[in-house]
């Protein structure tokens, strides 16, 4: 532990001497994303109140300045979730919720390498269900949708940057015959690319 704290302290120390990193003018990001969406209270029954979903995530930004920065993101995840019916037994449902959301990116690039940063996004997202059991019966809806949150990208080189982690809470707003409002979070990693300079 004394020498957990020992670190922790000479990190502190080093860090104010780090040189402040240059600025890109672009910043291309593209990775895996996991969504837990909120579904609806009703569903809590067959276990479909709340759905985890894995897929892509991407963005692009232009940063203004050192620290501002306007960002366009889209999102895309899928599952298939299941539950049991006394009449038909197992059904499988296929589910996908694609966002588009846009808004103003806050980064801190004091340090060569390492760079916070958070985000407030505005925007929409449009989910899909179905199943192949009735392949007649499908369901789609889009709503409005605010994020808030930020991440943490480590410089490799001048042009690539991994993003260790975006972690974001998400709220939308469809009908769920409760409050029309659900929290859902949003966990991503990848590789962000990193063009022009300001």
């Amino acid at each position: 532990m004394r020498r957990l704290y020992a670190l922790g302290a000479l990190l502190f120390l080093l860090v104010p001497l780090a040189q402040p990193q240059d600025t890109p003018q672009w910043e291309l990001y593209g990775g895996y994303s996991f969504a837990r969406l909120d579904v609806s209270p009703d569903l809590a029954p067959i276990g479909l109140d709340k759905i985890n979903q894995h897929g892509w995530h991407a963005s692009v930004s232009e940063n203004v300045n050192q620290w501002l920065g306007g960002e366009a993101e889209f999102t895309g995840t899928y599952a298939q979730p299941q539950f049991s019916d006394p009449l038909l037994g197992t059904i499988r449902l296929k589910t996908s919720a694609y966002s588009f959301l846009f808004g103003p990116r806050f980064s801190r690039r004091k340090w060569e390498r390492v760079t916070p940063f958070a985000h407030v996004l505005f925007g929409g997202v449009h989910v899909q269900v179905s199943t192949p059991l009735l392949p007649g019966l499908t369901g789609s809806d889009t709503a409005f949708a605010v994020k808030a949150g930020g991440g943490l990208d480590v410089r490799v080189n001048n042009r690539i940057a991994i993003r260790v982690v975006q972690a974001d809470y998400v709220r939308t707003h469809f009908s769920d015959f409760d409050d029309d409002r659900q929290n859902n979070l949003n966990f991503s990693t990848g590789v962000v690319f990193r063009f022009g300079r300001r």
